[in-house]
């Protein structure tokens, strides 16, 4: 068929301005010469990540929001997002929301260290309230979820947090939404509330490295203890774990008489669950005799001191 005739350019203007207003009223916008579909599919399509990136961002502080979040998290976010910000998808969305000034796109120095800069977007103050007005209950926990396991993803490694300085300026740009994510107003969303733990342990690492905020860090680490001892019981390595770190932040601000029950407990923890000799069990006696040590009490450091070598040298 005549192509002219096909697309009713044949017709008078009027016929013509008519047809069109028939079509646009049942949003049928015709085929994209460029895609090769309806013109309604490729819109749709650009809206579905567009939307689904403001729903996600708006739950985060109202901060510059680091786009590796999304990028190295998108996985993690799970379907319709994870495929919709495939590729390109993440910075066409980012395109498309700048193109209606719903979000702003800079790029962060870091504070420390203007050489280190990261790709970030800020979402409309009034875009966040809409975005939190219209959310239900539901699909705010599963966007919750999603960026609470995102977040144990892109987030330094609590060791890493705590020892390496070369962490801080990614730490930095995440802090705010972490924290955002685990305000103490908030509780874990259901089925991810070990992950929740483990932000609360890294951002407890994070001060407890970067500044020495051990008030901070102590709280943190409470909060972590109490969920991981209700979720993983109070006789789970994962618990010892807690209380070994709780301890070790105790220990450092002096608080030794506070310590020690919290290293004799992991300790008591690990040798029925792991072993008396696994490399956990050696660090809970390495630690304890240390704390033993300090406290004077030379006679029972000694013998702890002795058995936490031995187990070392294996």
């Amino acid at each position: 068929m005549d192509p002219i005739v096909a697309l009713g350019l044949d017709q008078p203007l009027w016929n013509q301005y008519l047809i069109f207003m028939n079509h646009l009223i049942h949003f049928n916008l015709g085929d994209s010469v460029y895609y090769q579909q309806s013109v309604v599919s490729v819109v749709l399509d650009r809206i579905q990540p567009t939307v689904w990136l403001v729903v996600y961002a708006a739950l985060l502080a109202p901060e510059p929001i680091p786009l590796f979040l999304f990028a190295e998290g998108r996985e993690i976010l799970g379907e319709p997002l994870a495929s919709a910000l495939a590729g390109d998808g993440l910075i066409e969305a980012v395109a498309a929301l700048r193109t209606f000034a719903l979000l702003n796109r800079e790029v962060i120095e870091d504070e420390r260290d203007p050489a280190v800069t990261t790709e970030t977007i800020r979402l409309h103050r009034l875009v966040r309230e809409v975005a939190a007005v219209r959310r239900d209950a539901k699909a705010r926990e599963a966007a919750l979820r999603g960026l609470v396991e995102a977040l144990t993803v892109v987030y330094p490694e609590a060791e890493e947090a705590f020892t390496d300085p070369k962490t801080w300026p990614r730490a930095r740009r995440l802090d705010a939404h972490a924290l955002a994510l685990v305000d103490g107003n908030i509780l874990p969303p259901k089925g991810s509330e070990r992950r929740f733990a483990e932000i609360l342990h890294r951002l407890a690492s994070y001060r407890a490295g970067a500044f020495a905020n051990y008030s901070q860090v102590r709280m943190f680490e409470e909060r972590a203890l109490a969920i991981r001892e209700k979720v993983l019981g109070p006789q789970h390595p994962g618990t010892a774990q807690n209380l070994n770190d709780l301890g070790l932040w105790m220990e450092f601000q002096g608080h030794l008489a506070e310590a020690r029950p919290l290293y004799e407990r992991a300790l008591a923890i690990n040798e029925k669950a792991l072993g008396p000799e696994h490399p956990a069990t050696a660090t809970n006696i390495h630690n304890l005799s240390r704390l033993l040590r300090e406290q004077g009490d030379l006679a029972k450091a000694r013998p702890l001191q002795e058995r936490a070598l031995a187990l070392f040298e294996k």
